[in-house]
Order: C-alpha cells, then sequence, then structure tokens
C-alpha cells in the first residue's frame, strides 16, 4: 500500500465519523509519515460525542456509520492508563482493523477538545493533522522537521511513554527544547 492508497482508505473512515461528528481530524502519526514521504502504521482519528455517553452507546453509534469490514478490536477507558495520563481532554479510544490497516478513534470529552488535540500532544514531531486534502503541519512541526530537534510539550518528560516511544522512532532527532 502506498501513501496514495492510505489516504485513499483513512478519506473513507474520516468520510463516516464526520457523519457523526463533522470535525473529526486524522492526526499525528499518519499525517506525518506522509509529510515526510513514508507509508504509515496506523490511523489516530479524533473526534468527540456526547460527553456523558456511555461506551456501549458511543460503540453502537460508531458500528452504524463506520465502513464495511471495520472489525472492531476492543474499547478502552483511558482516565488512568498511563500511556495517556497527561491527555486530560482523552475519554475512550475504540481499536478498530480495517483492511489490514490499524486504526484509533481516539474520542475526547467534548467538541472544543478536538480543536486543540494536536497542540497537546506529547512531542512536536506529532503535531500535524489531515483532514481529507493537505497535511496541515504545525510551527512546532516544522520547527522540529527543519532543524532536527524535538521539544515536548508542557508537563511530559522524555521518559514518559509516548515521548519516548518518538525518541526511539526517530533516532537522528535530537531531543531538546523549543527554546
Amino acid at each position: 500500500m502506498d501513501i496514495q492508497d492510505e489516504k485513499d482508505l483513512a478519506e473513507e473512515i474520516l468520510d463516516a465519523i464526520t457523519i457523526i461528528c463533522p470535525h473529526t481530524i486524522l492526526a499525528g502519526g499518519a499525517p506525518r509519515d506522509w509529510y515526510m514521504g513514508n507509508t504509515c502504521n496506523d490511523f489516530d482519528f479524533y473526534f468527540s460525542l456526547d460527553p456523558d455517553s456511555t461506551m456501549t452507546s458511543n460503540t453502537e453509534q460508531l458500528s452504524r456509520i463506520l465502513p464495511k469490514g471495520m472489525v472492531r478490536v476492543k474499547d478502552l477507558e483511558v482516565r488512568s492508563d498511563i500511556m495517556y495520563k497527561h491527555m486530560k481532554d482523552l475519554r475512550r479510544i475504540h481499536y478498530y482493523t480495517y483492511k489490514g490497516r490499524e486504526v484509533q478513534l481516539i474520542q475526547l470529552d467534548r467538541l472544543k477538545s478536538v480543536f486543540n488535540a494536536v497542540d497537546n500532544m506529547s512531542c512536536s514531531i506529532c503535531k500535524v493533522w489531515w483532514k481529507g486534502k493537505e497535511v496541515v503541519p504545525t510551527k512546532d512541526f516544522l520547527l522540529s522537521y527543519k532543524t532536527g530537534i524535538m521539544y515536548l510539550n508542557k508537563d511530559y518528560s522524555w521518559s514518559d511513554p509516548h515521548p519516548k516511544k518518538m525518541r526511539e522512532r526517530f533516532p537522528d532527532f535530537s531531543c531538546g527544547t523549543v527554546e
């Protein structure tokens, strides 16, 4: 599967999710990898539903709108998960597979959180998003991409699970600060 095939696949999923949340975005790894000219490992879609809804009602709602052939793997309430301890607006993650690709539907507490999702990511090298047209890099991402220096968002350390994963994934990038 090449980058265009991945974008076509991601667009199928994005089109479905925007039925229930028009502001859904694909952010982080996939758009970052595409920007760098590489294929991606998985898709992380950020969206929001009614904050008072239950896991069961969310899962049922998603099952009605997602493309046929998407297979639900599991659902995770993330409030106490160490991997996501700094993402205060994170509600739950719905894990799926679709045409051989892993898909995470990352549900945020409220719609406003979708607009802040990229800015709240742990590491500058991940602050990039896509909504069916072009990849949109943030200033933080571009600064890291052009200088070869990754830096962390507030409240994170390089020993936290996600930043540690980024250090391992991008060994040619230095770990520094925005300054």
